[in-house]
């Protein structure tokens, strides 16, 4: 069971969420989903349910985070192979501009669905919920074949201190 923080609990309940909440999956999403991957307890416990909203956070906009099962993108699967991991889309984020993938460790990160950018939204679900509904940037990563990404209107270059370096982690 994923553990919603303690101060985002109003936020989850007023959305729909109560603890120990459990929706069956259909065989189309866990037939694409491997046994055992942190995407099940997430959609699981939370799929069908909005939480948030958009509006001005901390240190950048809110975000609304509609869990569901997303479809892989040709993005995903890049990322997917840059990460050497098996990411699983579990929420569309802020609009529909973007898309939450969990991967094989439990990492979270952001693909936008409108432009050419994907973020690590956090380590964990705590993480990964206190940036998108407080408004606390991800950090932005680039594919070797990019020079730099924009995100927040901002350029970042690799060698920028907030660009996630997911090759030493990997």
């Amino acid at each position: 069971m994923m553990l919603v923080p303690k101060d985002l609990l109003e936020q989850f309940r007023s959305a729909g969420w109560w603890p120990g909440r459990s929706v069956g999956l259909s065989s189309a999403v866990t037939t694409q989903i491997p046994e055992q991957h942190p995407a099940f307890p997430i959609l699981s416990g939370f799929s069908d349910i909005t939480v948030g909203k958009c509006g001005p956070g901390e240190l950048c906009a809110t975000s609304d985070v509609t869990f569901r099962f997303i479809e892989r993108c040709d993005d995903a699967s890049i990322w997917s192979n840059l990460l050497q991991t098996v990411l699983v889309g579990v929420a569309s984020v802020h609009n529909d501009h973007g898309q939450l993938y969990v991967d094989s460790i439990g990492r979270f990160f952001n693909i936008s669905a409108i432009h050419d950018a994907a973020g690590y939204q956090g380590d964990s679900f705590a993480a990964a919920m206190h940036a998108l509904l407080l408004g606390i940037p991800c950090r932005p990563m680039l594919r070797p074949d990019q020079e730099s990404v924009t995100l927040y209107g901002r350029e970042f270059r690799a060698n920028h201190p907030e660009v996630y370096n997911y090759s030493a982690v990997v």
